[in-house]
């Protein structure tokens, strides 16, 4: 027996009897003992009983809640007996499990510890300066000590109940705790209900989501219920989990910011390329620019060559300029959503500080304990700490800054030490109510969560929320997962389609698509048909126009229609859309281009010449025109002239293609060595994979044009067959 036959006993067939077989199966498999085995002796013995009163005939009117509640206990049991095998397997699980052993999880210890931190806080400040710096010290270290119990606590607890939930999300919203506590122990809540299914803690996060008066509090509750969704069969199970997405789902406002959250979240999976781009196309000019070199013994400033201003006196001019528009563009990356610091900081996550889970989800504090070396390096800790408050990295990268700071610098030049100390050191600083806004804070949240997950040393034991493979079954297009499927989010569904589709996510829009199969909605339909003909499903795309298609169809309704005519062979139902879009759009290139092929290729070979000719001339640099221009000649007869006109574009930017069709041209006009050398080429740059080419499959589709010409089938073949084997066809002929 396997977790998924659990899952599906409990979740898809509801089938109580099947279930505790299904557990008690994988107990013995797992060597399971102790109270998870007398929790399920009595269910099944509450079970036995439920079977014993219907054989004698008795009926219970709610025999639909108890047999429901039975399989909620058994749910309650397999996420219990998940989490001892993840305890058992995971070396991050078993670490946290040991730290935590201690730790009392109830919600009034919790509550009375949380306060009494604050509290004995409080009282510090009263303190005179000495004895205060002691005493905030010492409450901060034990303080510490106690959260990153309870945070691994959290992380390894079993399900939660409906009391535990109601207690806690009391405790987290309550003014009276430290926010950044309740932003810590928000983190580990979510990483146990991600990994374990647990309904309870889900609910304590959609409720701190919608209750909390702290934007920080609110934005990391908002991640982890998102991270943390159960599949809709899951949710049945547990109706208040149904009844509340419901609930957050009708709002405008939460729909927009799952929107917002959805593309961060895909910028975050993005950050591997927009790395590259930086380090291969931005860092280069701005390292070439700069006024300081790496050296054995630390940071030097260069110094200036005199013979720069006699050699080249514009030279630093340009430099600068350069400098500033690679800045610039870097900057807009970050604008548009890009987590532009992830290359640079991921290599600064093997500090001691990282070696402690709870540490990479901290809100940043300059006073943490374990930062304590750090402020004894920098002399000004103060101007630090209030730069790194400003400063737009997460606040997983602010500690590697820090930390990063401490290690090299009493190896800096004193000019930049004095620099740390200014905005200059971290770039443009985001205006206040930036920082402030939703968006901000969640995208910073989220950049700490994305390198928790790709550079952890741990990272293996957890489900990666990041990972962009539809098959997985918690993957990073969340908005596709069977429980968003409603049709009020229809119209989140066709922004995030769009944004799939120009960023070339062509799977991921389809599992998006499949996910909203049952919403009819114009937009949605169009991004099915766009992505079908991406995938070469032209004829299923043309199926799915023509339901858009009306008397009032939008050009872009009757643009992609005509596309999908013609890639489905239908030249005169493609020739009355192009002239459809003409008509609105008459001095559209690529519309009369299209038009004159779709004639071409039916029977208005004359028209399509004479709009090619005028197309020439208004274009007379636009190869597509000449390359249209040339095959039409073939067809009119003249060859010779559209073999020269295939020789000019040969000499310029030439497809694959040019190579064949100028091979026809030089065929027809009886140049069969010519026309082999031409398709010896273009069979070279198109062979499979195994090396062989599908030329003889471009004579049968282009059947008619050398029909015109009399060559003969067996010709053809010939001619194909030489052309494939290369240069020594002749010779083995």
């Amino acid at each position: 027996m396997s977790t998924n036959k659990i899952n599906k006993a409990l979740f898809y067939r509801r089938d109580v009897g099947k279930a505790i077989e299904a557990v008690a199966a994988e107990m013995a498999a797992q060597h399971v003992a102790g109270t998870l085995v007398a929790r399920l002796d009595e269910v099944r013995r509450d079970y036995s009983l439920m079977c014993e009163f219907l054989c004698r005939g008795m009926r219970d009117g709610k025999i639909d809640e108890v047999y429901d509640n039975l399989l909620r206990r058994l749910c309650s049991i397999a996420a219990d007996m998940e989490v001892e095998r993840r305890v058992k397997t995971y070396a991050s699980y078993g670490r946290a499990r040991a730290a935590s052993a201690s730790c009392e999880l109830q919600p009034e210890a919790v509550r009375a510890a949380l306060e009494g931190y604050v509290q004995d806080m409080a009282m510090a400040s009263f303190e005179n300066e000495d004895k205060r710096q002691t005493l905030t010290t010492s409450l901060r270290t034990t303080h510490h000590a106690y959260m990153k119990s309870l945070f691994d606590g959290v992380m390894t607890s079993g399900m939660w109940n409906e009391t535990l939930c109601r207690d806690y999300t009391e405790l987290l919203v309550s003014p009276t705790i430290d926010v950044a506590d309740a932003m810590l122990v928000v983190s580990a809540v979510m990483l146990s209900a991600m990994n374990v299914f647990d309904p309870y803690k889900w609910l304590v996060l959609a409720d701190v989501f919608s209750r909390s008066s702290s934007e920080q509090l609110r934005q990391r509750a908002f991640v982890g219920w998102v991270f943390a969704l159960p599949t809709k069969r899951q949710a049945e199970l547990f109706g208040e989990v149904e009844s509340r997405l419901q609930t957050m789902l009708a709002d405008g406002a939460v729909r927009k910011e799952l929107l917002e959250l959805q593309l961060q979240v895909l910028f975050c999976c993005n950050a591997d390329a927009d790395n590259d781009e930086i380090r291969k196309d931005i860092m280069p000019t701005l390292l070439k620019n700069s006024n300081f070199k790496m050296t054995r013994l630390g940071i030097e400033e260069k110094e200036d060559d005199p013979m720069d201003d006699i050699m080249d006196p514009d030279a630093a001019n340009r430099n600068i300029e350069e400098a500033e528009q690679k800045f610039r563009k870097m900057m807009d990356m970050q604008k548009a959503g890009s987590d532009i610091y992830f290359g640079g900081f991921s290599q600064m996550k093997r500090f001691p500080f990282f070696n402690e889970l709870c540490n990479w989800f901290a809100p940043f504090d300059a006073e943490h304990p374990m930062l304590g070396s750090v402020r004894e390096k920098l002399s000004d800790a103060n101007s630090m700490t209030k730069l790194l408050d400003k400063a737009p990295f997460c606040d997983s990268d602010k500690y590697s800054f820090a930390c990063a700071m401490a290690s090299v610098i009493d190896r800096l030049p004193a000019n930049v030490r004095e620099m740390l100390g200014t905005d200059v050191a971290i770039g443009p600083v985001p205006a206040d109510d930036e920082r402030e806004s939703g968006a901000y804070v969640r995208r910073s949240y989220l950049q700490s969560v994305f390198r928790f997950f790709r550079l952890n040393n741990w990272r293996a034991d957890f489900v990666n929320p990041f990972v962009l493979d539809c098959k997985v079954a918690r993957n990073a297009v969340f908005l596709a997962s069977d429980i968003m499927a409603c049709a009020g989010l229809a119209d989140e569904a066709a922004a995030l389609g769009g944004f799939l589709y120009k960023r070339g996510l062509y799977a991921q829009l389809d599992s998006l698509l499949d996910n909203f199969a049952f919403v009819d909605d114009v937009r949605l339909t169009k991004l099915r048909a766009m992505n079908c003909m991406k995938e070469g499903r032209h004829n299923e795309a043309y199926g799915l126009l023509m339901q858009l298609v009306d008397g009032d169809s939008t050009d872009d309704v009757t643009r992609l229609l005509a596309s999908s005519c013609f890639a489905t062979r239908r030249f005169s139902e493609a020739a009355v859309l192009y002239r459809r879009l003409l008509e609105t759009n008459p001095s559209s290139l690529a519309y009369g281009l299209n038009l004159a092929v779709c004639l071409m290729k039916g029977d208005g070979l004359e028209e399509g010449a004479k709009i090619l000719f005028r197309l020439d001339y208004e274009h007379p640099d636009c190869d597509n025109v000449k390359r249209a221009l040339a095959w039409c000649l073939m067809l009119q007869g003249n060859a010779e002239k559209a073999s020269e006109m295939y020789g000019r574009l040969l000499g310029g930017d030439a497809v694959a293609a040019d190579y064949l069709n100028a091979g026809y041209a030089r065929w027809f006009v009886k140049d069969i060595a010519g026309a082999l050398e031409l398709m010896r080429k273009y069979c070279s740059v198109t062979r499979n994979d195994d090396g062989t080419a599908n030329i003889s499959n471009d004579f049968a589709n282009d059947s008619a044009l050398l029909d015109k010409y009399g060559i003969r089938a067996s010709e053809r073949k010939i001619v194909a067959d030489m052309a494939a084997k290369g240069d020594d066809a002749d010779a083995s002929v």
